[in-house]
């Protein structure tokens, strides 16, 4: 094995004995997407699609009318893992074309409780885009629990991405106990309220290694970096 080798196959036992994942134990979850067309006249069309279990959610509705056309597309994907929770989705979502009184409506939702053991320092970070102006009351990202309660959207400051388009991030150390994340984000058009959707969004909640947990591995490791080869 070479200098360099063993420096390498240092680095990975130092830090993985190093390392201590708290990790997020979830209860329970509630994921879906939803859709729902409507012309002003005769049906309305919708579809709902729910995640059946704890595993990967990829879903998206299709809908629309067939005679007057519009859409209410609405797509997330979403993963449950033990360090990381991602929510990434997009929508497409117009009124039918006719004259009267249309209306479209798409949702994307998430809303997820699970338990930390122990203090675990994560990262909670959100991206993606407002188009339109019209007012919902269905835009939420939330991380609440015994010692936080941190909200974007629906009125609260910062509001999301972090008001029209951007990023929004905070860090905070949670506290042992039961955690509620969710995710709410709504997208309509309505000829009397106007447009007003959630594009290319992107919300993470990821576990962060305590600050400092690397240094008994990097002070292990100094005598084999000043080693000659």
């Amino acid at each position: 094995m070479s200098h360099l080798d063993r420096v390498a196959f240092t680095v990975a036992v130092l830090v993985g004995t190093s390392a201590a994942w708290a990790g997020f134990i979830f209860d329970t979850q509630t994921r879906q997407v939803e859709g729902r067309v409507w012309a002003g006249v005769g049906s309305t069309y919708s579809d709902t699609i729910t995640a059946p279990n704890f595993g990967l959610f990829d879903a998206t509705t299709h809908v629309t009318d067939p005679t007057y056309g519009g859409s209410a597309n609405q797509h997330q994907r979403s993963q449950l893992l033990p360090n990381l929770i991602t929510v990434i989705g997009d929508t497409t979502c117009y009124r039918p074309g006719n004259a009267g009184a249309g209306q479209a409506y798409a949702r994307s939702s998430f809303d997820v409780n699970f338990t930390v053991t122990q203090p675990t320092l994560v990262s909670l970070e959100a991206s993606g885009s407002l188009t339109g102006s019209a007012a919902t009351n269905s835009r939420a990202i939330g991380l609440i629990g015994p010692n936080a309660d941190i909200r974007w959207g629906n009125g609260y400051s910062p509001g999301l991405f972090p008001e029209v388009s951007g990023t929004n991030s905070t860090t905070v150390t949670l506290a042992p106990g039961s955690w509620r994340f969710l995710v709410s984000l709504a997208s309509s058009d309505d000829r009397f309220t106007g447009y007003s959707a959630v594009n290319n969004f992107d919300v993470r909640l990821r576990e962060l290694p305590e600050p400092g947990f690397l240094a008994p591995a990097l002070v292990a490791l100094l005598p084999l970096i000043r080693r000659k080869k």
